[in-house]
Parts: structure tokens; sequence; C-alpha cells
């Protein structure tokens, strides 16, 4: 079956030019190619497409299907994108994915007939067996959509994949890369992004990962993870990484298996990774830095121990504060994120 995976168009006022490809997108179609399907991804996002070409680009492949998956931020985008590819394709087969779809399931089928079925949480093993069973969707795991009759239907969520490295790394060739032009923040490094675990075993009240990706750690076999790495310097050549894992330092072995690998091949990249205050230490932060590690980004998310255990985040104000220091002594740049206007907070 020939296959378009693609994002949606940028929401007005976000103007940033050639960032990360989707890792999501890129996972499904090495999963889907694995099985004979015929698949392009498309990426607005990212290209600046308005909605015109982006319909243009992905039908000129002549597709029996479209995967379309979006943020909040441009949910109203992928829904204008959807209604073009209908408009001019109406037996188009249409299914989104991503966290705003797969939370808002039930309101997209029910606000937006032109959406045919909804991929919930992790799409590798459910797009496989949705495309497989498109007059049968209440056979596959993880869907919402409508039966014959019309009405919304939901089956059983699928359990997550505990051994990620069933899936093959994203199909990189499937993507236009000399297109992307992300640096590591600060710097001229070219950076791409990769993933080296998947879930978050937090369950911070304001994040949805957990509820997306699963709170279990699944962790990639660390070899593997930096034949990636590997690949993409030599066939593309990047040399900056963006570690894209929803808290990196969760495993220390695992971190310390990755950073034993990169040295030992010699790399000489360099690298960004997101962590947890409470899951470093000044050893685990001086192992990456000696591997390539030059930025690290935590979520300090308040000031105020009252408001961080309101959220649920299961830190302290002084846990960011040695997390810092830490990292600025081991040579590294620290990013430290916050959020404003939390319920519950005053003006104090």
């Amino acid at each position: 079956m020939k296959i378009v995976l693609t994002t949606a168009p940028r929401a007005e006022g976000d103007l940033e030019r050639g960032g990360l490809p989707f890792l999501g997108i890129g996972y499904i179609a090495a999963y889907l190619e694995k099985f004979g399907h015929q698949v392009k991804i498309t990426d607005p996002h990212n290209l600046l497409w308005n909605t015109e070409q982006a319909a243009r680009e992905i039908l000129a492949f002549a597709p029996e299907a479209v995967g379309v998956t979006a943020t909040t931020n441009n949910r109203f985008k992928a829904i204008k994108l959807i209604r073009e590819l209908k408009r001019q394709k109406p037996a188009l087969f249409v299914f989104v994915g991503g966290p705003h779809f797969a939370m808002t399931a039930q309101n997209a089928l029910s606000v937006v007939p032109e959406i045919d079925c909804v991929v919930k949480g992790e799409g590798e093993t459910t797009t496989k067996e949705l495309l497989a069973n498109l007059t049968s969707q209440e056979s596959v795991a993880g869907l919402v959509f409508r039966n014959k009759e019309g009405k919304i239907k939901e089956t059983p969520s699928r359990p997550f994949t505990l051994n990620i490295n069933e899936f093959s790394r994203p199909a990189w060739h499937l993507y236009d890369l000399e297109k992307y032009h992300r640096r590591i923040d600060g710097t001229n490094i070219r950076a791409i992004g990769v993933i080296s675990s998947r879930g978050c075993p937090n369950r911070c009240a304001f994040c949805v990962n957990a509820a997306f990706r699963g709170s279990t750690l699944r962790l990639r076999d660390p070899q593997k993870f930096v034949d990636e790495v590997e690949f993409l310097q030599r066939q593309y050549g990047f040399t900056g990484f963006d570690f894209w894992d929803d808290t990196l330092t969760v495993s220390k072995d695992h971190v310390r298996a990755i950073c034993q690998e990169i040295n030992r091949r010699q790399l000489n990249i360099k690298w960004y990774a997101r962590a947890r205050a409470n899951t470093v230490n000044q050893e685990i932060l001086a192992i990456m830095a000696r591997s390539g590690c030059i930025r690290i980004s935590y979520g300090g998310e308040s000031g105020s121990q009252r408001i961080l255990n309101l959220i649920k985040k299961g830190i302290t104000p002084q846990q960011v504060i040695s997390a810092c220091r830490w990292a600025s002594q081991a040579g590294m740049a620290v990013m430290v994120n916050f959020m404003v206007n939390l319920p519950h907070e005053t003006r104090a």
C-alpha cells in the first residue's frame, strides 16, 4: 500500500525554519517498510509549506492512506490540511496521531468528519495492523474510529512494546535532511535528533508523556543507539546530536554505556540532553561531558516548593540549583525551563 506520513503546517507566529525531523513518523515509516508498504514522509511543519503546497506534495505520491501528526499548537492547521486532502480526494483514508489527537480522540472524530481514525499511543504496530484492517478496525487495538453506522468506537489500548530494540531506527532515507538546519543552541554545530529510550516513570501533573509513551522506562541497546549516531555522522555529516529522551539520566548505567561507546569509537561529536534535576550527580555529568555533552536542560518549573508539590514534580529548588552547578563545573551550558501562571500561584 502507498502511504504518506506527514506533519501539519506550522501555526502562525511559529517561525523556526529547518528544525528537527519528527522521529515518530520516521519510526513508523521504517516499520511499515519492513512489511512491504511504500512510504513517503512530508514535513510541512519544518519546511514551512502552506496547506496548498502540503496537499500537492502529499497527493503527488498517489497515496491510498495518509497519516497526520500534530501538536495542540498546530491542530487547526492539521484539520485544514486534512479537509483539503479530502476535498481533492474524498476516498482517501486519513488517520491521525500524536499526543494532541490521541488525548482528544473522541472530540476529534466528533467535530472533524474528515478524520477516519485516530491512532492512540505509539504508532508502529497499531498503524501496521490498521492498514491491514481498514474495513475491520474493531479488530485492532489502540484505535478510535467510526463503525459502519457512523458511531464512534474505541478499541482497547495497546500495551507498550517493552523491547523497543524490535524497532528499526527511523527511516532517515525518507527525509530530505539537507533542508534541516537546527544548531545546538549557542553554537554553530548542525544537529539532528535521536532517542535512546522511551517512557518516563514520573507523573508530573502537566505532562502528557507518561500517558502517551508509558511510565515504564524502555531502553535501546546502547551499541545500537550509538550505531545510529555514527551512521548519521558518516552518512549525512552531522556532528551535533539532540538526545530527545524524555529524561535521559533516569538510568545512569544506560548513560554510562552510551558515553563509553561514544568514546570507544572516538566519534568526536557534541550533544545536548534533557534531564531531571534529581537524577544527576557530579559523576554522571562529568562522564557525559567527556563524551561530548555540551548543553543540558532541566525542568525547574517553579521556584516554589508548594507549587512543585501541587504539580507533582517530585523535585526541590535546591536540587535544581545543585544540578546546574554540577553541570556548569563539568563545562556544560545549562538551561532551566520554568512555567508561569500555574494554578494556585500568587504574585509573591
